[in-house]
């Protein structure tokens, strides 16, 4: 059962990354249909069987049942059947950055492990990833503004900055 639901949100993630993205076989307009999945609306409604959504200029514009929307004729087609998509996760606590390999200390702390504490996050469905403290060196305010957009592949970055468990800095 835990691994089906890694399973469901890595899907989101990487719906959400390649959005913007036309299949290469495909004519070149803005449009980009998704079509197949179960759905996960994320609004109370029920799950959409064979759904289809279209995402144009890196907003959905439609959501519905495969065969149902009102298509652009030039859109680019992304198959994503046996799959399940649902709106991206925010990660209310964590700590990012402090993690190398199997390692877990201050030492480890830097704009790289930060960049890949949040590149794992977003592989798990994480839109937001907000820290809880101990974010002290200046650099993190560059980080957070820099995923303040959605940067495609990184969750956005919130910070507690040294929160009530680091000193200021």
């Amino acid at each position: 059962m835990h691994r089906q639901w890694i399973a469901l949100v890595a899907v989101a993630a990487f719906a959400s990354a390649c959005a913007n993205e036309p299949a290469d076989n495909e004519p070149g307009g803005t449009a980009v249909v998704y079509e197949g999945a179960l759905l996960i609306p994320g609004d109370g409604s029920a799950p959409i069987e064979q759904s289809a959504f279209v995402v144009d200029g890196g907003m959905i514009t439609q959501v519905g049942t495969a065969g149902q929307l009102d298509v652009p004729d030039d859109a680019a087609h992304v198959d994503l059947t046996g799959k399940t998509v649902m709106p991206a996760l925010i990660g209310a606590h964590g700590h990012v950055g402090y993690q190398e390999g199997t390692t877990y200390s201050i030492e480890n702390y830097s704009r790289e492990t930060i960049y890949n504490d949040l590149r794992r996050a977003a592989y798990f469905g994480l839109g937001t990833a907000m820290t809880m403290g101990i974010d002290t060196p200046a650099f993190v305010y560059d980080i957070r503004d820099e995923t303040a957009g959605g940067t495609a592949g990184v969750p956005r970055l919130r910070t507690a900055c040294s929160g009530i468990g680091g000193p200021l800095a």
